[in-house]
């Protein structure tokens, strides 16, 4: 986690390879080693996989999930669904399906 507003995580796989783009290309993003992630609100599920960002203050407000969305992680892409609780949201990278 990077601070109180900005979440950085990374999803891998500990029995394939990924390509990544090397740090000293790309560096990446400086932590505070403080803070937490379940600090933002976060959680996840193991089976089936997914996560979830909750606002701290009233967790029945639903900032971002991944649950019941489709995950597909292969060898060089990872496309994920979320559902979001508006149509204007920036910084997610690239999309190919409409909304």
């Amino acid at each position: 986690m990077q601070t109180w507003r900005v979440a950085h995580f990374l999803l891998t796989d500990n029995d394939s390879k990924r390509y990544s783009i090397p740090n000293n290309v790309i560096p990446n993003p400086k932590a505070d080693a403080t803070m937490r992630m379940e600090m933002l609100g976060f959680s996840y599920q193991l089976s089936p996989f997914s996560f979830t960002f909750k606002d701290v203050v009233n967790p029945t407000n639903v900032f971002l999930t991944t649950q019941n969305c489709s995950l597909v992680y292969m060898d060089k892409f990872i496309q994920m669904d979320f559902v979001l609780p508006s149509q204007r949201v920036y910084g997610f990278g690239e999309r190919v399906h409409e909304f």
